[in-house]
């Protein structure tokens, strides 16, 4: 099933190195940049991973992102998944690919566009933007996103720890559950000890259907 399901994805390759969100559709950065999550994440786990499909699709996020430095709330969103995304993959910045190279140093100009953009950052594009910065060595500076991404979440002896739903919710960038899971993991991570966490757990729980999520991404 894993081979199968990686030559799907080779095959849905284009040739400019951008995924699609469907089998003969146009290259999507978003897209593409899920798929390099996927990635990324299987590599944490141990899995071996297509370093030629990668390098290809990094390439072609490089090539594109420039175009989305505007200051409205789905560019800076793209943005700052693509900072988070982008370096995960060390080990390619570190190899002689210039365009690799340049593109890991483009990550601190998005950041700091973002930066500049703040109000347009939802819960999630901080908690992207604190594991860029520790990622880029700026440890203080991904502690105050971090920080920033707890900003206005409330407490419930019954719920747990939550946020209100942000508006347009369904929307990537926006969606409640991934975004609350994505930052009980960084916590989890950062800070094991946070008083939040069992809270943040819960209200996870509560949101279940039954035994059921509401997608098999959730």
């Amino acid at each position: 099933l894993k081979e199968q399901s990686l030559q799907e994805l080779k095959a849905s390759q284009l040739p400019n190195g951008g995924f699609p969100w469907i089998p003969g559709g146009k290259a999507d950065p978003y897209i593409t940049l899920h798929v390099l999550a996927g990635f990324s994440e299987a590599e944490h786990y141990g899995v071996s991973i297509p370093k030629e499909v990668i390098a290809k699709a990094l390439r072609y996020v490089i090539s594109e992102l420039p175009r989305h430095l505007k200051p409205e709330e789905s560019e800076v969103s793209l943005l700052l998944y693509a900072a988070y995304v982008l370096t995960a993959f060390e080990e390619f910045r570190q190899k002689d690919i210039v365009e690799l190279k340049t593109g890991y140093s483009l990550v601190r100009a998005w950041l700091d566009f973002a930066d500049k953009h703040y109000q347009a950052m939802t819960q999630i594009g901080k908690a992207y933007a604190a594991y860029a910065y520790w990622r880029l060595g700026e440890k203080d500076k991904g502690g105050v996103y971090l920080d920033r991404a707890f900003d206005g979440a409330r407490e419930d002896p019954v719920t747990g720890v939550y946020w209100q739903p942000e508006k347009y919710s369904w929307l990537w960038y926006h969606d409640t559950l991934e975004t609350h899971a994505f930052l009980t993991r960084v916590l989890q991570q950062q800070r094991p000890q946070d008083k939040r966490l069992p809270g943040m757990v819960q209200w996870m729980l509560f949101n279940r259907t039954g035994s059921h999520w509401k997608s098999t991404k959730a």
